[in-house]
């Protein structure tokens, strides 16, 4: 870099007209205008004879005469002659009057301060201003404010080459290989870049963050070539070198014109404050726009530093998703590969200078191979400068390597990476140096001296595998028995990282070797076994089957315990082949049977792992039809029963559900189509269920197997109907063998018949004759089946209920309810309660005309209608017209029923307030008091309002009912209580 000497010593190399030439740049520079260089010769580097050498007009109507030479000797002399032609008329040919100054600028050291003071009162008795810059005065102020002039006119660098225009800097930025060039197709950001555009124009300093490889520095760039074309700015990049760069500024902010600045990831600018606060307080009311990137770990760090001097817009980019990775490889690599796009997805996740990274590398070689196993990829990359900064110093390496593992280190944890440091005898002083070189280099980020994290995620990736893997600084087992107590999670991410992107025979073989060795030292840590399963089988099993044997009965009876034995099922996963899949099943039923929690948990996991998914579209039915086969051949005992119904219920499906695709949901998407591979795996399963058919103990399970095939059909989806000509043969013999006057059997064949468009046989058809399921038919809610509009089709309901209850006496009011009873008592969880209850509330309104019938609903219900849960309200507003109150609600009270709490206060809250007594009070205060010893006690969001109608009898009721109420044991009834009293809403 340039310093003064250097300065004086290139303007003492200028030739007369050059030396002149600088000259006039410097005063321009100083602001006194255009300047005519009345002593240049057009084109050569001579000067003419004439005075004076310069002159400009002021805006008085004076000129200002300039002189210039380069004379090293008798300087007082040459001066005082140049100043003595500017003032001769005849010179210039203009008066002594019409000068306001002369200004002397020479190129040597030898003019005293008393020949200076001698010029200056020479000039002033002359009526003029004088001037005089020396070289030293030159230089010092070329150097302190005008850096341009160093650069263009002296052929001298005076930054630190970190300010550049955006040509320059995208050339610099392209010279580093080991990230992707900036000069690739520009998509998907032109949201981005709108808001960007609009940000910039808005506000002083925007500051755009994402993750490393994003694309923040090409949206940028891109943005700032529109406005510098729109606006007018001037752009200048910044790139940190971790020099001062406060010159830097001076020079190229030194013209008066509009900037855009743009600082490429601040968090590495040491300077930052530096920098804006020049930029903010310093710059004389010209207009400055500052755009800065930051990875998204370190934002806040430099956010707060921003917030000093000015509030930031913020823009966040995110990593793109497949949809964009996709076109970019078509659009850059021409990649249209569905194979190819998938693993560069897998190794990019998104990030933009990996998938460039992986296309070029696909492209070059036109081969999957090439990116299957990214070693070389990462080495083309990485490898170059890798080796530069670790060289020999293993220590070094092997910590970096540890890092890359871990992703970062919190300083005070000491005490989770000090056997680490020790058995590679590093000291922390050592870590403190190595800490300090890795930033220096950007592999690392410290934040607030506490924390160091990896930079960027495919550096860390390479480094596991340059350390551990290709240089092997250590055995990889001792690294596993020193990270793996403190560092699990961080370990398993490592081995995964090398058996999926460097997954050469070579990597794998060793990961394996070491993994074993390891194995003896953590034998008994279920969360090794559980990471590492897959690498020992037999080992695994073994550990697996003596934990299950060991299991206590207070154990698995604990509510979360089978939370904590999830490992085992993880540590099943993962077996497939036929070696080892039948222990994994007979291991996963010992797990099933420890407990009904265990059961749920592991029937979930089977199928879950097992069970129909997206491979099932392409006919692929291998694990599937292996479940199905062992458990069919094991229905033995109840366990195996157990998973085989939860199993069914999920494989025996004509539909089953992908979730979401196109970024949008849908419920139903795949169908099982007919194949061979598919009629193996039903058959197993449709064998076992008519095995299970022929034993009373599972007909419940499976009726609700067969009714929820059949809703199937309910839902609008393709269904292949040879796969279900396929199961129904199965189906009809099933049904059969469960022949009884059973509602799910005919809510069954009435499925068939009325979903399936199927003709049943006559002895299914005369069960549907029953008076349980003419009952039943009656009064469920079947608008989804109905093709109808809802209102249409409630008047046709109404009207089919009302002609039934019309045509009832009172005796068979009682067997109404009585059937009613008995099939909710019985599939209370199965069927539609709502509706049911529902239908027979449109029942009681259908009798509201008639006294005996609406009196019979309101005994029979009470006396028979033990599994219902009905709103009594309009039965008890219609029977309030033929009875007296007290004697509807001595009737509630003369019998225990299950609703009894519930149909008390639905009695206050309906009797109207012409009919309040003093009884009825005292029969309000007891159902308060009664609260807690009722054994129904249901709590409702009571509405205060029903007090409000006994204030004619006691106007203290609300004290006197909280009272009541806060005196109450029920805490849940307090809460409610005081909530409904004070809520505005209650």
């Amino acid at each position: 870099m340039a310093v003064i000497t250097d300065i004086k010593r290139r303007i003492l190399e200028l030739s007369p007209a050059g030396f002149q030439e600088f000259c006039d740049a410097f005063l321009k520079k100083k602001g006194y205008g255009l300047i005519h260089s009345y002593g240049m010769q057009s084109g050569i580097e001579n000067t003419t004879i004439g005075h004076p050498d310069t002159y400009f007009r002021k805006d008085n109507g004076k000129y200002v005469f300039v002189v210039y030479t380069k004379q090293q000797t008798n300087i007082y002399k040459k001066v005082k002659e140049d100043i003595d032609k500017c003032l001769d008329k005849n010179k210039p040919k203009l008066d002594k009057e019409d000068i306001d100054e002369i200004i002397c600028c020479h190129a040597s050291s030898n003019l005293s301060s008393g020949d200076d003071q001698q010029l200056y009162k020479y000039c002033k008795e002359q009526g003029v201003k004088l001037m005089i810059y020396g070289i030293d005065e030159i230089s010092l102020e070329v150097f302190n404010s005008y850096h341009s002039l160093v650069r263009d006119y002296l052929g001298l660098s005076i930054d630190t080459n970190q300010i550049m225009d955006r040509d320059d800097f995208i050339y610099k930025y392209n010279s580093n290989k080991m990230v992707a060039p900036l000069n690739t197709i520009f998509q998907f950001r032109n949201d981005e870049k709108s808001k960007l555009k609009q940000c910039i124009l808005d506000s002083s300093i925007v500051m755009v963050t994402g993750k490393a490889g994003v694309g923040k520095t090409r949206l940028v760039l891109e943005t700032i070539l529109e406005l510098e074309s729109e606006k007018n700015y001037k752009v200048l990049c910044v790139k940190n070198n971790n020099l001062p760069i406060y010159d830097d500024l001076v020079c190229h902010l030194e013209e008066k014109e509009k900037y855009l600045l743009f600082l490429d990831d601040a968090n590495e600018f040491a300077g930052l404050s530096q920098i804006l606060s020049y930029i903010t307080k310093e710059k004389c009311k010209d207009e400055i726009k500052i755009v800065v990137t930051v990875r998204d770990y370190v934002k806040k760090e430099v956010e707060k530093i921003i917030l000093k001097y000015e509030f930031p817009r913020i823009i966040n980019v995110d990593v793109f998703n497949r949809e964009q990775i996709t076109e970019f490889l078509k659009s850059n690599f021409n990649i249209d590969h569905e194979i190819f796009i998938s693993q560069i997805m897998k190794i990019s996740r998104g990030n933009l200078r990996m998938a460039y990274m992986a296309g070029k590398i696909a492209t070059e070689n036109n081969t999957l191979k090439s990116i299957i196993d990214v070693t070389q990829l990462y080495e083309v990359y990485y490898s170059p400068y890798v080796d530069i900064y670790f060289g020999n110093n293993e220590k070094l390496c092997f910590f970096t390597g540890f890092l890359a593992i871990v992703r970062g280190l919190y300083f005070e944890n000491q005490y989770m990476y000090s056997d680490v440091l020790k058995a590679m005898d590093i000291s922390l002083e050592e870590v403190r140096k190595y800490i300090e070189y890795l930033s220096m280099i950007e592999f690392v980020e410290v934040k607030k001296d506490k924390v160091v994290l990896f930079s960027d995620q495919s550096l860390a990736n390479y480094m596991i595998y340059y350390t551990f893997f290709q240089r092997k600084i250590c055995p990889f087992s001792t690294v596993l028995e020193l990270c793996f107590p403190n560092f699990e999670n961080a370990i398993i991410e490592a081995i995964n990282v090398i058996l999926n992107l460097f997954n050469n025979g070579n990597n794998i073989e060793y990961c394996t070797q070491e993994i074993l060795k390891a194995w003896n030292i953590f034998s008994k840590d279920k969360n090794f076994i559980k990471a590492f399963h897959i690498f020992d089988p037999e080992k695994t099993f073994i550990y697996i089957n003596d934990i299950l044997e060991e299991l206590d009965f207070k154990v698995i009876n604990n509510e979360n315990s089978y939370i904590d034995y999830h490992w085992i099922l993880d540590s099943l996963s993962g077996f497939e082949n036929e070696e080892y899949f039948e222990t994994v099943l007979d291991l996963l039923i010992k797990y099933c049977s420890k407990s009904n929690n265990f059961l749920e948990n592991g029937c979930t996991w089977l199928i879950r792992n097992y069970g129909l998914n997206r491979d099932a579209l392409n006919g692929e039915y291998y694990n599937i039809t292996f479940v199905s086969h062992y458990l069919f051949d094991h229905l033995k005992d109840e366990i195996h029963y157990l998973v085989f119904f939860k199993w069914v219920n999920k494989v025996l499906r004509l539909y089953f559900p992908l979730g979401k695709r196109n970024d949008k949901y849908s419920n139903y998407d795949g169908f099982m189509a007919y194949s061979e591979e598919l009629i193996k795996y039903r058959f197993y399963c449709w064998k076992g269920l008519l095995k299970a058919s022929k034993d009373n103990t599972y007909k419940r399970q499976i009726l609700l197997f067969l009714n929820s095939y059949i809703d199937g059909f309910e839902v609008n989806v393709d269904i292949d109907t040879n796969v279900f000509e396929y199961d129904l043969k199965f189906i009809k013999k099933i049904i059969n063998h469960l022949m009884t006057d059973d509602l799910l059997v005919m809510s069954c064949i009435n499925k068939f018949q009325t979903i399936c468009k199927m003709d049943c046989e006559e002895t299914w058809n005369a069960f549907l004759k029953s008076k349980t399921w003419l009952v039943y038919d009656l009064l469920k809610d079947n608008y989804y089946q109905s093709n109808l509009e809802y209102f249409e089709y409630e008047k046709c309901r109404k009207n089919k209920i009302q002609k039934y209850v019309e045509q009832l006496t009172k005796e068979d009011i009682k067997k109404f309810i009585i059937t009613i009873n008995s099939f909710m008592s019985l599939y209370s969880e199965e069927l539609d309660m709502y509706g049911i209850n529902n239908g027979i509330e449109i029942s009681i309104d259908c009798s509201i005309n008639n006294k005996e019938k609406l009196f019979s609903f309101f005994e029979n219900i009470i006396l028979y209608g033990t599994s219902l849960d009905i709103s009594p309200r309009n039965l008890f507003t219609f029977l309030y017209y033929f009875f007296e109150p007290i004697e509807i609600y001595d009737y509630i009270m003369k019998y225990d029923f299950n609703q009894k709490n519930k149909w008390q206060y639905i009695f206050f809250e309906t009797l109207p307030q012409e009919y309040v007594t003093r009884k009825l009070y005292d029969e309000l205060k007891k159902y308060f008091e009664n609260v807690d010893n009722n054994k129904n006690n249901q709590l409702y969001n009571y509405n205060l309002k029903i007090l409000d109608k006994f204030l004619i009898i006691e106007k203290d009721i609300y004290p006197i009912i909280t009272k009541i109420i806060m005196n109450s044991k029920n805490n849940d009834l307090q809460k409610n209580y005081l909530t409904c009293l004070f809520e505005d809403n209650y």
